[in-house]
């Protein structure tokens, strides 16, 4: 089970870096750091303006969330995210913008295959965190909506042929490192 927490472990810390990032129709293909540069300074813009600190670091905040989304977040996932948390007054919860994220058929595909492989060793919140694609705003389970589809059917393939459940997580993990991907 040392793989299964290092999965829950990838799973349970998403940062706020990554919501707070934003940008302009750039498809489902994970976004180049040139391409997240536009989205991750709409959303650090929006945090440096309701900030109280006169030494908020923008060009940092910019600078980490191109690092952290670039090479496997969908382009379109992260302008929707910064589109959200632009249009938000400052004491709003950036999390309800997680759900701005819509799954495509490569999310749902892997949510089911996912669901069958993990059903009879995890346990319900468990299986929620590792197969849901469907943000819900209230935790980090669906982040995975985030993950450019070419990646997703990489973990969706963690499934075939029967994969137990130890092998499967695995697999995960292995592509989830092998990508960068930082949920």
């Amino acid at each position: 089970m040392r793989h299964h927490t290092l999965l829950l472990s990838l799973l349970s810390t998403l940062s706020l870096t990554l919501v707070a990032c934003g940008g302009d129709s750039l498809g489902s293909d994970p976004v180049t750091a040139a391409q997240a540069e536009d989205p991750c300074r709409t959303g650090c813009e929006h945090d440096a303006e309701c900030s109280d600190d006169p030494a908020y670091d923008l060009e940092g905040c910019v600078d980490d969330c191109v690092a952290d989304t670039s090479g496997w977040v969908r382009g379109d996932a992260l302008e929707a995210l910064a589109d959200c948390v632009a249009d938000q007054a400052c004491d709003a919860s950036e999390s309800s913008c997680q759900s701005s994220c819509e799954p495509l058929a490569e999310h749902d595909a892997y949510e089911s295959a996912c669901r069958a492989t993990f059903a009879d060793c995890l346990d319900p919140d468990e299986l929620e965190g590792v197969c849901s694609v469907t943000p819900s705003g209230t935790s980090d389970a669906g982040m995975f909506c985030l993950v450019a589809p070419a990646i997703i059917e990489e973990m969706t393939a963690c499934f075939d042929d029967g994969a137990a459940c130890g092998a499967a997580l695995e697999c995960l993990q292995g592509v989830l490192e092998a990508h960068g991907v930082d949920l």
